[in-house]
């Protein structure tokens, strides 16, 4: 576990590391100004807070870390690098480490070869929060944990709220093998925990 794990960071360290230098994309440089303006002057930019909810919220954050480009960039470097080890975690749960250790790598060059139109993109951002809740979804398989259920509800309502067309993934919970109990408690608690964040 602990060389898979440093294979992924030197991997990760090897093909995300030059996206630093790499400028803005038309998207990333609206969401930034757009933090900017929140941050600094207090003021919200509707038209782009309409369009990209969460995303704006995640600029944010990142922009109070950092108000540079290249600082934006490593935020989304780590960004990506957790979303990479989860993947890796989620994916052990059915397959072996083969299969795992190549999920995660074929992860990694397909973010970075989609080029710098999509670096710290919507599309990329929201990997991390689905895996989250695919992950805490198969734990309550074997015992629901309600804080754990209700944290996959919060994770998988910010994904929603990244891109309403990932409705579709909760087929995974469906799919699950629960017993009939099981199901109820995690459906409950994974529907108040969406709730709070689309409200």
């Amino acid at each position: 576990m602990k060389r898979d794990g440093f294979l992924l960071l030197l991997l990760g360290g090897v093909l995300l590391i030059p996206t630093v230098i790499v400028p803005l994309g038309p998207d990333q440089c609206a969401l930034a100004c757009a933090a900017r303006r929140m941050l600094r002057e207090h003021e919200m930019t509707f038209d782009l807070w309409n369009m990209y909810p969460a995303s704006s919220i995640m600029y944010s954050v990142w922009f109070s870390i950092s108000s540079s480009f290249v600082g934006l960039r490593v935020c989304d470097v780590l960004w990506q690098l957790a979303t990479t080890f989860v993947l890796y975690s989620v994916v052990s749960r059915w397959f072996d480490r083969r299969v795992s250790l190549a999920s995660a790598a074929a992860y990694l060059l397909a973010y970075v070869e989609t080029g710098f139109w999509s670096y710290g993109q919507t599309d990329g951002l929201l990997n991390l929060l689905l895996l989250l809740a695919l992950g805490q979804w198969h734990r309550d398989t074997t015992h629901v944990d309600r804080r754990g259920s209700f944290f996959a509800g919060l994770t998988f309502g910010f994904a929603l709220a990244f891109r309403p067309t990932v409705l579709p993934f909760a087929l995974c919970w469906l799919v699950m093998p629960f017993d009939r109990q099981a199901r109820i408690r995690s459906a409950l608690a994974t529907l108040l925990g969406v709730l709070v964040v689309l409200s």
